[in-house]
């Protein structure tokens, strides 16, 4: 499994504990904690040599401190997918933005307005977009940065 860089990490694990803090006021829930997570979904992060590629970080899920809000992840990821597998699995502007590097940051919620991607790119961040599909057959569009 990929080692996340130390400062990268405490790096990761602090945006989180800021975000919940900052959120959500001064809330001490044991559930407003950015705890550890690993993501081995394939359709999700990929296969490279063979294996599913895991992306591991932290997240926190912000919704004890209000209904409208959502867990939020933020995963180290090694570069590891080949082309063309990675620009089938992120879009090709994802995919290009990420070509150069070794490993990135990534981080994603499930309650991300789409409206908001134009100014996401302005202020520098990669947008990955996810359609989603409700119970209901709803679609839902959403960015993930």
């Amino acid at each position: 499994m990929t080692t996340i860089p130390p400062l990268i990490d405490t790096g990761m694990q602090s945006l989180l504990d800021t975000l919940a803090a900052s959120m959500c006021g001064t809330q001490s829930q044991p559930t407003l904690t950015a705890r550890r997570h690993v993501w081995r979904d394939v359709d999700y992060v990929g296969m490279a040599d063979g294996t599913v590629v895991t992306w591991q970080g932290w997240s926190v899920n912000l919704r004890p401190c209000h209904p409208d809000l959502r867990t939020v992840y933020i995963d180290y990821v090694e570069n590891r997918i080949a082309e063309p597998d990675r620009s089938a699995l992120f879009g090709d502007s994802f995919a290009a933005q990420i070509a150069p590097m070794s490993a990135f940051v990534f981080g994603f919620t499930t309650h991300f307005p789409a409206s908001a991607e134009t100014r996401l790119v302005t202020e520098g961040f990669a947008v990955r977009r996810l359609i989603l599909w409700h119970e209901q057959g709803v679609e839902v569009d959403m960015v993930t940065i």
